[in-house]
């Protein structure tokens, strides 16, 4: 007997996260965080650097021609 192949949406394998920012005190009020979320925090940190690095060399240069 041919056994019927079951469609299913479940992962063959399954990830499973940890937070550890829940508040005890307020567990609704934590932020939700998504997939892809370290990612666009990383790029937020990369350009702040970047204006960081820019005003830093800016200032140089302008101590320099005094």
């Amino acid at each position: 007997m041919k056994e019927k192949e079951i469609l299913t949406d479940t992962p063959l394998n399954p990830e499973i996260s940890i937070r550890s920012d829940l508040n005890s005190e307020n567990p609704f009020g934590s932020r939700s965080y998504y997939a892809g979320d370290s990612v666009d925090e990383h790029k937020k940190l990369e350009e702040a650097n970047q204006y960081i690095a820019e005003e830093e060399l800016q200032q140089q240069n302008d101590n320099n021609s005094l």
